[in-house]
């Protein structure tokens, strides 16, 4: 492995399901041995390939922090400074959420009013819903009152501007980055932010935290894709940094059904109708 055209950040290795038993030094280079290395065997309905095999994750990274929670902890607040910056609440962005938590009667439906409208009314320019000449023509946004001038903006910026609407209605919210448990099962102990390649929006309300998913145009308020269900999420803040657990999504919200209405003739020939009705993670998965 050649460090020899970076040497800050420098470079770092976590090794999962092996150990290293020599590494050595050789200039700019660096060698890893690792002996008896079984033969991989897939097994159907397994865990993720990534927390089964023996493999070792290279990475750079400036953060120097050794101690997993204070590193989380470090990186969550240098996250926040970075998008914090762009969180612009204006006079438009509160006429907006009054506007649209005028008629919601409690908390919950408040803030998915605020997600819809983000849904509805903001195009993600790398998107399908938008034409190539809009594409082209789309102005860079700077902050979130830019986002909702324009209507437009990345997928990050509407996330942003998500959190800018729900802070404006007087919620607290943050951009969280969480895990993919169809790629890795992640714990908090491995720290390394390359785990965390999801980027969603927790909302907090009462004393629980909501999590939204703009990317996914079927996905339900305050529901995750399955992959993003019961896994840990980074609350990228400076207060309050820290992990939190996304819920998974119980089995009676979750279901398929299967209903026939079916007629056996004299002659023995079955005709009918068969339904298949599909809820929750079923039911996003099929729309998708």
């Amino acid at each position: 492995v050649s460090g020899q055209w970076v040497h800050w950040p420098r470079m770092r290795y976590l090794p999962f399901g092996c150990t290293v038993q020599g590494q050595h030094e050789v200039g700019d280079f660096s060698s890893f041995v690792i002996r008896d290395i079984p033969a991989f065997h897939d097994e159907p309905y397994g865990p993720p390939d990534l927390n089964v095999k023996q493999w070792i994750l290279f990475y750079y990274e400036d953060n120097d922090v050794s101690n997993p929670d204070k590193y989380w902890n470090a990186l969550a607040r240098e996250e926040f400074h970075d998008y914090s910056s762009q969180i612009k609440v204006d006079s438009h962005i509160r006429q907006i959420a009054a506007e649209e938590t005028s008629g919601a009667k409690t908390d919950e439906e408040k803030v998915d009013k605020l997600f819809e409208y983000c849904r509805k009314n903001l195009k993600d320019v790398r998107g399908t819903e938008i034409t190539t000449e809009e594409r082209e023509k789309a102005k860079e946004n700077h902050n979130s009152a830019n986002t909702f001038n324009n209507r437009e903006g990345t997928l990050f910026d509407i996330k942003v501007a998500f959190v800018a609407l729900a802070t404006a209605a007087g919620y607290e919210a943050h951009l969280v980055r969480l895990s993919d448990r169809s790629q890795f099962l992640f714990n908090p102990k491995m720290a390394s932010a390359f785990f965390l390649d999801d980027t969603e929006v927790a909302v907090k309300v009462g004393d629980a935290w909501r999590f939204y998913n703009l990317e996914n145009r079927w996905m339900p308020p305050g529901e995750l894709p399955w992959q993003q269900q019961g896994v840990s999420a980074l609350v990228e803040a400076s207060n309050s940094p820290g992990f939190i657990s996304t819920p998974l999504l119980s089995s009676d919200r979750t279901s398929q059904q299967r209903l026939a209405m079916l007629k056996l003739s004299a002659e023995g020939t079955l005709e009918g109708d068969i339904r298949e009705i599909y809820a929750g993670n079923k039911a996003a998965e099929f729309r998708e």
